[in-house]
């Protein structure tokens, strides 16, 4: 049994897009190493959909200041690939 494979598993565009700063009092910027067509969308803790972007910019901010303080989902898909992330606002 290889136990290197455990847990889950890294997908290319995790490791293409960060998101900073996480917590944020005002914004998130989401930042690609390069430009392709990206979904992001931003969900509330029950699923509910606050926002929908498509973009090829390689930087993109989201404004926070008119979410309340907690927890929020952050989508990103470029083609098949989807990646899921935890965004904290101050």
């Amino acid at each position: 049994m290889d136990l290197t494979s455990v847990g889950c598993e890294e997908n290319e565009l995790s490791r293409q897009a960060s998101v900073y700063p996480n917590p944020a009092e005002k914004a998130w910027t989401i930042q690609f190493e390069q430009s392709a067509v990206h979904n992001i969308i931003l969900r509330d803790m029950q699923g509910r959909t606050l926002l929908t972007k498509s973009t090829s910019e390689k930087s993109v901010s989201i404004n926070a200041d008119n979410l309340e303080s907690g927890a929020y989902i952050l989508v990103i898909e470029e083609g098949d690939q989807v990646w899921t992330k935890k965004l904290v606002k101050e």
